[in-house]
């Protein structure tokens, strides 16, 4: 860097001193990065949950209905000979299935 940019970058530095702004500024600022900061930890998790839906084939189960006697329903896989309690889905619920797209 030659010696005008150096200076340069001295000047814009000083110009852009937040410490120097009145607090309220200073607050809002800080707010303001947060919420950018918040923004793009949303917008990495979309891009995640993007992926994941277009690479796979969808399908839902229902909770029980409201006339039914249960109150939820108890879902189980079969591993090893032996019946294993995975989740429950209440009234209201809805579990989503994904399943892996079949090669083309």
């Amino acid at each position: 860097m030659n010696k005008t940019s150096k200076a340069a970058m001295k000047r814009m530095r000083a110009l852009h001193d937040e410490t120097k702004l009145p607090k309220w500024a200073q607050e809002l600022l800080k707010a303001e990065r947060a919420r950018y900061a918040r923004l793009a930890s949303e917008h990495g998790r979309l891009r995640e949950v993007h992926v994941l839906l277009n690479e796979h084939e969808w399908f839902s189960l229902p909770g029980p209905p409201p006339d039914d006697v249960l109150d939820y329903y108890t879902l189980y896989i079969f591993r090893e000979n032996r019946a294993v309690a995975v989740c429950s889905i209440g009234r209201g619920d809805r579990l989503f299935v994904g399943r892996a797209r079949k090669a083309e």
